[in-house]
């Protein structure tokens, strides 16, 4: 390499050996990296390139000028202005040793490659830029990369957008839809009870029958409709936040579900429960459909027992509700969170398939998560997580 600039008849025959030992060093480094490597003379402003320029860039060393306006007119139109910028800040910054950027450059079939452009800044003793070596590292891949994912999240988020906006309006239009086919329904059942009262003597078993059949359908259909406007609403109301004790909670619900705790022997125990920031009304309905469900799906056998406990756990409240009741299957374990998904025939067990669709929800809206640990004929344990901080909401904001 004949990388004396200063040319010879000036430096000292004692330096020659060693300025050619680096110099040797400088080209074997040059060869061994894939980088390209800029050897820039910033009082000449002549650059010299590694022979990794031809092959990374297509151009032949012979045929270009090692002039850096060269370089320079090769990166990108919407680059260059800031990296002409980012060189002057650099080089006349005194105490700046090195310099580190990324820009598009041109190649010989005019396509543009990402660079990441790392270079040291050699000064003379009075701070002065007198040379930059360094590398050029193709990031082309990385930034291919980076758009396909920058892109993918964009999908991701107007999918996210779009399925946000399509369960909204779902949810609405559940609310209006069952909100409407109360009246109609309110309706058949009362001409219904009507027909059964009126034409009695004149209507056969048969007949009767099959009134008893509609007047049970339509009464299934309100309960229905109940539970779905119920679903709808956890969804759509603004959710209002407040401390909720929910100790308080429990005892509530004990007094609710008093005729079926006498009725049934049913035993619920509660550990010490925290306070807790959240919708009331909702923790209320969470609790009441978690306890409904452990008393629907008792042991008719064994008096029914319930554990209510709670721990905190990673800045967040982990709750449990466990029965002695008659489990399921974990192969179940998420379908019974979906709404209108049941495991058992309405004549083993009323229902309409909603109440843990609901539950999920509401822990949801809480930025908790709702599971079950169950096993067949042993009981069921349901957890839900409540963040142990969510910000106190007193108006419709969210």
């Amino acid at each position: 390499m004949a990388h004396n600039k200063t040319g010879g008849s000036s430096i000292d025959e004692n330096l020659e050996p060693l300025l050619k030992l680096q110099n040797e060093r400088f080209e074997y480094a040059a060869k061994a990296t894939t980088d390209v490597i800029k050897d820039w003379d910033i009082a000449t402003n002549d650059i010299y390139w590694g022979e990794s320029f031809e092959t990374c860039y297509g151009y032949k060393r012979d045929n270009i000028t090692n002039n850096a306006n060269f370089w320079l007119t090769l990166i990108h139109p919407e680059d260059s202005v800031r990296i002409h910028n980012e060189i002057d800040t650099a080089i006349n910054d005194p105490n700046r040793t090195d310099w580190e950027t990324q820009y598009r450059l041109k190649t010989a079939n005019n396509q543009y490659l990402f660079l990441s452009d790392k270079a040291f800044i050699i000064r003379d003793d009075s701070g002065k830029a007198i040379r930059s070596v360094g590398a050029l590292h193709d990031t082309t891949e990385i930034k291919k990369y980076e758009i396909e994912l920058l892109l993918l999240n964009k999908q991701l988020e107007k999918k996210a957008k779009d399925l946000l906006t399509s369960n909204a309006d779902l949810e609405r239009f559940a609310y209006v839809a069952s909100h409407d086919l109360q009246e109609p329904l309110r309706m058949v059942s009362s001409f219904l009870e009507l027909l059964k009262m009126k034409y009695r003597p004149q209507l056969d078993d048969n007949a009767m029958k099959y009134i008893e059949y509609a007047v049970d359908g339509a009464s299934r259909m309100k309960i229905l409709i109940m539970d779905l406007l119920e679903y709808s609403r956890v969804g759509t109301q603004a959710l209002l936040t407040e401390a909720v004790n929910f100790e308080e909670v429990i005892e509530r619900l004990k007094k609710v579900f008093d005729a079926d705790i006498k009725k049934y022997h049913i035993d619920i125990v509660c550990g010490h429960l925290p306070a807790l920031t959240a919708n009331h009304e909702q923790m209320v309905q969470l609790f009441q459909n978690l306890i409904g469900n452990a008393i629907k799906y008792r042991k008719t056998d064994t008096d029914l027992a319930i554990e209510i406990k709670a721990e905190l756990i990673k800045g967040e409240y982990q709750f449990s509700v466990a029965d002695n009741g008659i489990g399921l299957d974990m192969k179940f374990a998420q379908k019974i969170f979906i709404i209108f998904q049941r495991l058992h025939l309405k004549e083993e067990f009323a229902g309409t398939g909603i109440g843990l669709a609901i539950c999920n929800k509401i822990v949801s809206r809480h930025h908790g998560k709702l599971w079950v640990k169950s096993e067949l004929g042993k009981g069921s344990t349901f957890y839900f997580t409540i963040p142990d901080n969510l910000e106190i909401i007193t108006n419709e904001r969210d």
